[in-house]
């Protein structure tokens, strides 16, 4: 298909559609509008608003109609009106997300052209004022050419907040405001160790009553008013503000609602005046960030996971839990990244020779500032032996991610044997991708680890019996041995043992779970193995989940 070709005969089309309609084909430059795009047609005509001519123009992109046109006013109505910018752009549409059919050249013209009749005709009447509050960002951005990246807390009260400026060893340059200037610091060291962080002020911080909507106050005694200080935050305030100005040179205010909505303005100075500048404030704090999850994740933010085994599905177990909205982890793992583990670890080349729980740290937090990460690089054997037991035990959850059999056996009988000891998942890959597991238990309620493993210690809900063959392969020396399985099945290890860990946290589950991903299940013939019975009707890529029974001739959960 010639695209070119196409978007050329649609607008021979529509040309003589808006012709007689009125409208007639303008320069671009011409109109007087700000930002009008220069990759479409300009054209002028007017719609009825009251049974008088409002001139309007409409610009029909290039691309039209996988494109739709935008309008745009000749001349600025007396008094603000929503959805109206200051350059005159009418938002009839947004098109993120907007579905139509693209067939139907001059219906699509006419919704517009209809959309922002109403748009104007409202706004004149006061019909639709309340889309202020809505989109108050909107209306504030359109006044600020300077933005600050904000990482308070959306518990933060009225009161002393830090500005600062942070430098980038690549250049890029932001204005932040924070809690503390400590805080500041610790944040974006973890993204750049080497950025340059200075002070610059302090400032203020209001919560809003209500929603200014345009026109915004021109002064700062106007500003005041919006704040609503009692006499205590008054004095306050004073102490903040410098000498030779009558405000702080910053003030941040949130505005009502459940939302933490930022905005600021600032006390400008030169020779002649005062004046007041609009910033804009971008949110950077956890709880912003992890609003577009599409859950609430308050419950697992104070939940604190200890992870054990930092391989290729423990990296990407640590990482998908901070994107899941756990913001504390505790890693464990004794080894180095060695150029072998790249092809399946979160970490890449740039970290070989790096403990593993040193680069999966620095990883995530890099990614997440927000985040803290405890790395401990000793055997969780030792960690066990030590007073540094109590670390994992102030954890809510155990991941077990290390494959060996003799260490999470042992997590078993120490999780059986110590009070308050945190429930454990185990997860694992089978050879080859076939499947992949993860389990929850809570010994506490009865059965464990062990009543899932089979008189020869095999784990009895594997996907595929091996029999006695051994599946490992050996590339390097008799110590050297790995299970073939690729990073795609590391991944999808780690997403079960993630949804299972979000369940485990926010429902407490009151039997043993287990999550079992079905791989490529051909894989079983392919190799010469054997289905397990259990699983003779699971498909191929597909998840399922179970409660395991307690076993009552378990050696480590049987009651006496």
């Amino acid at each position: 298909m010639d695209l070119s070709k196409f978007y050329s005969q649609v607008y021979d089309d529509i040309e003589p559609y808006l012709e007689d309609n009125g409208f007639s084909i303008v320069e671009n430059d011409s109109s007087g509008c700000e930002d009008i795009p220069k990759d479409g047609n300009l054209w002028e005509g007017s719609i009825d608003i009251k049974g008088e001519g409002l001139v309007i123009y409409l610009f029909i992109p290039y691309f039209f109609p996988d494109k739709l046109p935008k309008v745009y006013l000749k001349k600025s109505p007396q008094n603000p009106i929503p959805h109206l910018d200051s350059k005159k752009f009418v938002c009839t549409f947004r098109e993120s997300g907007l579905r139509y059919r693209a067939e139907n050249y001059t219906i699509l013209i006419d919704e517009v052209l209809k959309q922002a009749k109403k748009i104007i005709s409202d706004g004149i009447e006061g019909i639709n004022i309340d889309d202020f509050e809505e989109e108050f960002l909107d209306y504030w951005r359109q006044k600020s050419n300077v933005t600050f990246v904000s990482i308070l807390s959306p518990s933060t009260q009225d009161g002393k907040v830090v500005v600062a400026s942070v430098e980038f060893t690549s250049g890029v340059k932001y204005y932040v405001v924070g809690n503390e200037y400590d805080y500041i610091e610790q944040f974006y060291l973890k993204i750049d160790p080497n950025c340059k962080i200075e002070f610059i002020s302090f400032g203020w911080f209001s919560r809003l009553k209500y929603v200014p909507t345009p026109p915004f106050p021109s002064n700062q005694f106007e500003y005041y008013k919006l704040l609503q200080l009692d006499k205590r935050q008054q004095k306050k305030l004073k102490k903040l503000t410098p000498k030779g100005f009558h405000a702080p040179k910053f003030v941040f205010f949130s505005i009502k609602g459940n939302d933490f909505i930022l905005a600021a303005w600032g006390a400008v100075f030169n020779s002649r005046k005062h004046f007041i500048r609009s910033y804009n404030v971008v949110r950077y704090d956890s709880d912003r960030i992890y609003g577009r999850i599409g859950k609430d994740n308050m419950e697992l933010k104070t939940k604190k996971v200890c992870i054990i085994g930092c391989g290729s599905i423990g990296s990407r177990v640590a990482i998908g839990l901070i994107e899941a909205g756990i913001e504390q982890l505790l890693i464990i793992d004794p080894e180095k990244l060695e150029m072998d583990n790249i092809a399946r670890h979160l970490c890449g080349a740039n970290s070989v020779g790096l403990y593993k729980v040193e680069s999966v740290k620095k990883q995530v937090e890099q990614h997440f500032p927000a985040s803290t990460i405890d790395a401990i690089n000793k055997d969780v054997l030792e960690v066990l032996s030590e007073d540094t037991k109590d670390e994992i035990l102030k954890c809510d959850l155990i991941i077990s991610a290390t494959g060996e059999r003799t260490i999470e056996r042992r997590l078993n009988i120490i999780a059986s044997s110590e009070e308050n000891f945190p429930p454990i998942i185990y997860t694992f890959t089978e050879a080859f991708g076939i499947a992949s597991h993860a389990m929850y238990v809570n010994i506490s309620l009865g059965g464990c680890y062990e009543c899932a493993l089979g008189e020869k210690l095999d784990f009895k809900y594997v996907m595929a019996d091996t029999g006695d063959r051994s599946i490992e392969q050996q590339d390097r020396g008799c110590q050297a041995t790995f299970l073939p399985y690729s990073s795609e099945d590391t991944k999808m290890a780690a997403s079960i043992a993630i949804r299972l860990s979000e369940q485990a946290l926010t429902t407490n589950p009151t039997k043993t779970i287990h999550m079992l991903w079905a791989g490529n299940l051909e894989e079983i013939d392919r190799h010469g193995l054997k289905r397990n019975p259990l699983y003779h009707e699971c498909r191929s890529f597909s998840i399922y989940e179970y409660y395991r029974p307690k076993d009552n001739n378990c050696s480590v959960c049987k009651h006496d």
